[in-house]
C-alpha cells in the first residue's frame, strides 16, 4: 500500500518534467469537448505547510483554449499583500499540436496596484499576464509560487472552476507535520484523500480526472453543489502574532473578538454628543436609530485594507477623526456609538452578495465571510445595520446581507444566526397604471409604482448614486417597451421598516395598440417583465433554488377610442402552486379596459423532479401576461 501511494504522490507532485509536456488539442477525450470552451488538461497543486507562520503554495496549470469564448480561461492573475508573496511565475504557450510557441519572459509579467476606486489605503496588489494568442485551440501553461506568513485560510481546490470548462486531471495536496491538524469539508469527491505518513510529514492528496464540462442551470444551488470542491482550514492557526483556532464557530468568533477588543474609545467631545442626542430618547431602538442616522451623516465608505486590517478594524477613535471607515471600521464605530449610549450591540460578519444566500459552509467552521455588520439584540427582536452606507433604511440590509446566516461576535465567542429574512409581505411591487389609447394606436399613460423591501434595492442604488441626467437616459432605454419616450419622473424614499420607494412616469407609446380594419388589438399588461420559464433539462439532477419571494400587484385602467365593443377579452386565471401564486383578471365597461394582475414568488428549494410542474407554473403566466384585448368598432 505504502509504495502504491508513492507512486501516485510522485505522478501527481513530481514538478520535474524529462521533456516537454504533450498538450496537443487531438488527444482531448471527446466526451470532454461537449459544451465546453476550454479544457483543463494539466494540474498540479501543492500546499507545503512548514510552520504557523510560512507556508507554501506550488501550483501548476495547463489550459486548452478551444474557442473564443474559452479566452477568459487564458490569462494569468493572482492577487497578494503583505502576508502573502509572489516567488516565481512561469508561463509557456503551445499551438494545437501541443508545440511550445513561447515563453514568458519575466519583464512581460505586470505587476499592478489591485486597488479599487474606494480603497484608501490598501497594500493588495496583482500579477497578471496573457499570450493574447488567438489561434484555436492553443494551451497556457502557468506555474507559480506562493509564499504566506500566516495560516489563518487555505485556499480550496475547485478543479471546475467556472462553467464551460472540462477538467483532463486535476490534483491537489497539503504536505505538514504530523502535529499540524488540517481539516477539510469535500463535495462531489468520491472517498477519502491518500494519505502518507513518513517519519513525521503527513501529506494528504486529492485527484480527479475526466470531468466533462457543466452548465449552471436555472435556479441551481450553490457551485459546489453542481462539481467538485473541497474546503480546508486549520485547527489552530497564527496571523501576525495573533493565534486562534477554527475547530468551532465559537473559537473564530472569540478571535474576532481579541482583535476588536480595545478598539471601541471614543474621543470625549463624541462621547459627550452622544448622551445630548440620546438622553431625551427612552427605548434602546430608538437610541439605535438615531445614532445610526447620525453615523450616517458624519461618515463615509472608504475600504482600508492593509496587513491584519484585511479582519481588524480601524480604532473608531479613527473613524471619528477621519470621518471615514470600511465595513469592519464603520460597524466598530456605530457599537462604539451605542456602547457609549448604553445600547448593547454585537458584531457579526457575513458572506455578502447578491446571489449568496446560501454560501455559508455552516457545518465547516472558516473563515469564509467578506462582510461586517452590526446587530442590537433586543428584547423582542433585532436590529440590523448595514454601516457601509449612507442612504439605507435604518434597520435595513438589503438583498447584500439579507436572508442568509451570518456569525455573530461577542464576549462569548461566535454563533451563527440568521440575519433578516424579507420575504413576499416585505419585497411587495405595487403598480397602477392610467392610460390612453388614441385614434392612432400611440398610448399616454402616468405609471405610478411603490416599491419595498428587496424590491426597491437596485432602483434605490441607481436614484441615489446616478445623476438625473443619467437616470432620465437609463429610463429612455431600459423600459421593456418598443418605441416609446418618457417625458418625466420622479421618486421619493421612505425610510421605513422595510423601505419604500415611489416612482411615477409620464410615458408616450408609440404604436402600441395594433388596429387592422375594425379591430383593435391591446395587451393591457403594460411594462411587466417577461417571466423567465427554464429550459426543458432532460437529465437535470440539481434541485431547484428560488431566492426571488416577492409579490407583485398591478391594475390597469386603458380608456380607448369610443365605438369600441368587446370581441375577445382573455380568460380569468388563477394559479396556486407552491412556486408562487397568479392570478389575473380583464374587463371591458364603458370604453375602459381594467385589467388586475396578482403574482406571488415563493423562496424555497425544490427536487429536480420538480421541474415539469415548475415550468408548467411559469410558462403559464408568461402565456396570461401576453394575452391581448381584442376590440371592434360597433359604428
Amino acid at each position: 500500500m505504502r509504495h502504491t501511494i508513492c507512486f501516485f504522490l510522485l505522478l501527481a507532485f513530481g514538478y520535474a518534467r524529462a521533456g516537454d509536456p504533450v498538450y496537443a488539442a487531438a488527444s482531448i477525450p471527446p466526451a470532454l469537448l461537449k459544451n465546453a470552451h476550454a479544457v483543463k488538461r494539466f494540474e498540479r497543486s501543492e500546499l507545503r505547510i512548514y510552520s504557523p507562520r510560512h507556508t507554501v503554495l506550488r501550483r501548476t496549470c495547463a489550459i486548452t483554449i478551444l474557442d473564443a469564448a474559452g479566452d477568459r480561461f487564458s490569462a494569468f492573475s493572482f492577487t497578494y499583500d503583505n502576508l502573502q508573496q509572489v516567488r516565481s511565475v512561469e508561463g509557456r504557450l503551445y499551438d494545437a499540436a501541443g508545440k511550445l510557441v513561447k515563453k514568458m519572459k519575466p519583464k512581460e509579467l505586470v505587476d499592478i496596484s489591485a486597488v479599487g476606486e474606494q480603497n484608501l489605503m490598501d497594500d493588495s496588489r496583482r500579477k497578471q499576464h496573457d499570450f493574447y494568442y488567438r489561434n484555436y485551440p492553443y494551451t497556457v501553461e502557468y506555474e507559480v509560487e506562493v509564499r504566506s506568513s500566516h495560516t489563518l485560510f487555505f485556499p480550496p481546490w475547485n478543479p471546475q472552476s467556472a462553467e464551460d470548462l472540462a477538467v483532463e486531471n486535476s490534483a491537489h495536496a497539503i504536505v505538514s507535520d504530523t502535529s499540524f491538524s488540517v481539516r477539510y469539508r469535500s463535495y462531489n469527491y468520491n472517498g477519502l484523500p491518500v494519505v502518507q505518513v513518513e517519519k513525521d510529514k503527513k501529506t494528504l492528496a486529492w485527484q480527479v480526472a475526466g470531468l466533462p464540462a457543466v452548465s449552471r442551470p436555472f435556479a441551481s444551488p450553490a457551485w459546489r453543489e453542481l462539481t467538485t470542491t473541497v474546503y480546508f482550514a486549520p485547527a489552530a492557526f497564527e496571523i501576525q502574532g495573533y493565534q486562534g483556532s477554527l475547530k468551532s464557530w465559537e473559537e473564530l468568533g472569540h478571535f474576532q473578538y481579541t482583535l476588536n477588543k480595545g478598539r471601541d474609545e471614543l474621543p470625549p467631545e463624541l462621547t459627550d454628543m452622544v448622551k445630548r442626542i440620546t438622553d431625551t430618547i427612552r427605548t434602546d431602538r430608538g437610541k439605535a436609530l438615531a445614532l445610526y442616522e447620525f453615523m450616517q451623516k458624519q461618515t463615509r465608505y472608504v475600504s482600508v485594507q492593509l496587513g491584519i486590517g484585511g479582519w481588524q478594524p480601524v480604532p473608531a477613535s479613527s473613524v471619528a477623526r477621519t470621518g471615514y471607515g470600511d465595513c469592519k471600521g464603520l460597524t466598530n464605530y456605530l457599537h462604539s456609538l451605542l456602547k457609549a449610549a448604553g445600547v448593547r450591540s454585537a458584531y457579526a460578519l457575513v458572506v455578502a452578495g447578491n446571489g449568496k444566500e446560501d454560501n455559508l459552509v455552516e457545518d465547516f467552521p472558516s473563515l469564509q465571510f467578506n462582510h461586517a455588520l452590526l446587530c442590537v439584540p433586543l428584547a423582542t427582536d433585532s436590529l440590523w445595520f448595514e454601516c457601509t452606507s449612507a442612504t439605507s433604511s435604518p434597520g435595513y440590509v438589503g438583498g447584500f446581507a439579507g436572508n442568509r446566516k451570518a456569525l455573530l461576535v461577542d464576549e462569548h465567542g461566535g454563533h451563527v444566526v440568521s440575519t433578516p429574512r424579507y420575504g413576499v409581505e416585505e419585497n411587495r411591487r405595487h403598480r397602477t397604471v392610467k392610460a390612453l389609447v388614441k385614434p392612432n394606436g400611440s398610448l399616454q399613460m402616468i405609471i405610478r409604482t411603490r416599491y419595498s423591501g428587496l424590491a426597491q434595492d437596485e432602483l434605490s442604488q441607481l436614484v441615489n448614486r446616478v445623476s438625473k441626467p443619467n437616470l432620465e437616459a437609463l429610463l429612455q432605454q431600459d423600459l421593456d417597451l418598443s418605441t416609446y419616450h418618457v417625458n418625466g419622473f420622479s421618486y421619493t424614499e421612505q425610510r421605513s421598516e422595510p423601505p419604500m420607494l415611489d416612482e411615477e412616469l409620464d410615458i408616450s407609446v408609440s404604436d402600441y395598440a395594433n388596429i387592422t380594419g375594425k379591430r383593435l388589438y391591446i395587451q393591457p399588461n403594460v411594462l411587466v417583465p417577461s417571466v423567465q420559464v427554464p429550459d426543458d433539462e432532460v437529465n437535470r439532477t440539481a434541485d431547484y433554488v428560488l431566492t426571488n419571494a416577492q409579490s407583485e400587484e398591478s391594475s390597469y385602467d386603458i380608456e380607448v377610442p369610443d365605438g369600441y365593443e368587446a370581441e375577445t377579452l382573455p380568460p380569468d386565471v388563477s394559479l396556486q402552486t407552491a412556486f408562487g401564486t397568479y392570478t389575473i383578471t380583464t374587463r371591458f365597461a364603458g370604453n375602459r379596459i381594467r385589467c388586475k394582475r396578482m403574482f406571488r414568488t415563493c423562496a424555497g428549494r425544490f427536487d429536480a423532479g420538480e421541474q415539469s410542474a415548475l415550468r408548467a407554473f411559469l410558462e403559464e403566466v408568461r402565456k396570461s401576461d401576453r394575452q391581448k384585448v381584442v376590440l371592434v368598432k360597433n359604428r
